[in-house]
């Protein structure tokens, strides 16, 4: 294992994996395996491993050396190691990205998010404050058994106790998560868990909150649609929380998210504007479940779509229902700010000068984001298989759409529909068409056809060559070769 810091030892279920450099895995049998946990865990074991490898890189070879005394605690330390697992598991469950996350931890019978957060604040604090006090625990006894009073204390720093305490902005935009997610249907009020993430879609999961019907939630800067995601995410927080306190709840949520407006639904809306997605990536390590539309940095339009409920229709639908309307809207804003100028006030005509400016920018960068969004809309391109394998690389990890609209080009006909059905990683592909287009996006489907149909296609395709595993440029640049460079 590799560290910089302390090395840390945790139980992992039957099936899982790990890497045998960075992170292995050690196999014991189980009636030694909760104590042997203990003991590496324990400060006796950060001890002795110092002594044995005072390095960054921990070998197997060294846990090998690791000294083993077996008491007559054994039962007791188990006991202990036992309630530490729970503990943690418990903290991490509580996270969205949890295999067995089953709802949102604010959703207590309570009718105010302030008194929600309360009590999940006093939840962490007691999980925090036992596991600390097990670990003490524990390094009492090892040290008892090792007789090593005179070189170690049991004391256990707070920011080595690796359960989380509660943080109330962290906590408010997971809300705001697990909001979308039942939005969109992947989680529902009325089941623990994931309600839907890919096959046969079932109603009858979802009766208190309905999700959006076309999987499509607008995000703008002023409500247009009757589906937006600020009025969808008010009618959650009053279904959830009550309508007597939905004021209040939401300038409670306004004051944790601490972004500008003017009004707590202005601050929640500048959030989804700006800040929701961003923060979604980094949850999701780079992979996201909720894909973005994004028209650029007038944020003219945006959307968001849920992966699961994505198909061939998708882009379309988001370039008829939402992003022609949207145009619409603005050249009936633009108009009305004409009409404020010719006979308005001296106060009055800046400010609806100011907003014209404003507006002429947003629909200018709408139509323009119009024309690279009707290659994919066109295209109908269906969606990559969530298990066929993929190159970690940043072009296909952002998955914003301004970077996506290339990938996703593509020709309707039919020989080249056939070829893009037979390729076993699309995506790597796309990537190239990507690179040769570069800005030159009036002939972007000449591009594709000419990547689509070359010599390099199939390599790419095929993961168990070198080439694969190269790096985007060195592809680019056999792709402009027409070999394999060396």
């Amino acid at each position: 294992a590799l560290t910089s810091s302390r090395n840390t030892f945790r139980f992992s279920k039957e099936g899982s994996i790990f890497d045998s450099n960075k992170g292995p895995m050690l196999f014991a049998e189980n009636k030694v395996l909760l104590y042997l946990l203990g003991i590496l865990n324990s400060n006796v074991a950060a001890y002795f491993l110092s002594i044995i490898n005072p390095t960054l890189s921990l070998q197997n070879g060294d846990l090998g050396n690791l000294p083993i005394i077996k008491s007559n605690n054994t039962e007791y330390v188990e006991k202990i190691v036992k309630c530490n697992i729970m503990f943690s598991q418990r903290d991490w469950d509580s996270f969205e990205t949890s295999w067995d996350f089953q709802h949102h931890p604010l959703l207590h019978r309570v009718s105010k998010i302030a008194d929600a957060f309360n009590q999940w604040q006093t939840e962490c604090d007691d999980r925090f404050n036992q596991l600390k006090g097990n670990e003490e625990e524990l390094n009492r006894i090892f040290i008892d058994i090792y007789g090593l009073q005179d070189e170690l204390t049991p004391e256990v720093e707070d920011k080595d106790v690796t359960v989380r305490r509660a943080d109330l902005t962290r906590e408010i935009k997971s809300l705001l998560s697990y909001a979308v997610g039942c939005m969109f249907g992947r989680y529902s009020l009325d089941v623990d868990g994931l309600a839907y993430a890919g096959g046969k879609w079932d109603d009858s999961k979802y009766t208190t909150f309905i999700p959006d019907a076309d999987n499509v939630l607008p995000i703008t800067d002023e409500e247009y649609f009757t589906d937006d995601i600020v009025g969808r995410f008010v009618e959650f927080v009053k279904v959830v929380y009550g309508t007597d306190t939905l004021e209040d709840n939401l300038t409670f949520i306004a004051k944790a998210l601490g972004t500008k407006g003017t009004s707590p639904r202005a601050v929640i809306r500048n959030y989804f504007l700006n800040g929701f997605y961003a923060d979604h990536v980094k949850i999701y390590q780079k992979r996201p479940i909720y894909w973005l539309y994004d028209s650029g940095k007038q944020n003219g339009f945006k959307a968001l779509i849920y992966m699961h409920r994505y198909n061939a229709d998708t882009s379309g639908l988001v370039r008829a229902d939402y992003l022609y309307k949207m145009e619409q809207v603005y050249e009936s804003e633009i108009a009305r700010m004409d009409d404020a100028i010719a006979n308005g006030a001296s106060r009055e005509v800046a400010q609806a000068t100011k907003r014209k400016e404003k507006l002429v920018k947003q629909l200018k960068e709408c139509k323009d984001y119009d024309d690279r969004l009707g290659h994919i809309a066109l295209a109908r391109m269906v969606q990559q298989h969530p298990h066929r394998p993929r190159r970690r690389r940043k072009s296909q990890l952002r998955q914003s759409p301004n970077r996506r609209r290339r990938q996703e080009a593509g020709n309707s006909g039919e020989d080249l529909s056939k070829t893009m059905k037979n390729n076993n990683d699309l995506s790597y592909t796309c990537s190239l068409i990507e690179d040769v287009c570069d800005d030159d996006y009036d002939h972007v489907v000449d591009r594709l056809v000419e990547v689509y149909t070359s010599w390099i296609d199939a390599v790419l395709c095929n993961y168990n060559t070198d080439v694969y595993y190269q790096s985007r440029e060195y592809i680019y640049e056999c792709c402009k070769e027409g070999q394999i460079c060396a």
